[in-house]
């Protein structure tokens, strides 16, 4: 981890917030139009208050969450 990773993620622990490695995403959770959590591939289920995605646009959107729970038009494949 270079130094500008290793501040920002200082600073996000130190907020309370958690980071974790080596845990592949299945599918982002969406509820009421809002990003909720997320499954591994295990099939553990992790629930939060903010979501935040590193994949591209197009991944997160339209490989990670359910097209139908997606609010933007630009979901359209």
């Amino acid at each position: 981890m270079g130094a500008v990773s290793r501040a920002l993620a200082d600073s996000f622990r130190a907020s309370g917030g958690t980071i974790r490695t080596d845990s592949p995403v299945e599918r982002i959770l969406v509820e009421r139009g809002r990003a909720v959590g997320v499954v591994l591939e295990g099939g553990d289920e992790l629930r939060a208050r903010i979501v935040v995605s590193n994949l591209d646009v197009k991944r997160t959107f339209l490989e990670s969450m359910d097209a139908k729970t997606c609010r933007m038009n630009s979901c359209s494949r």
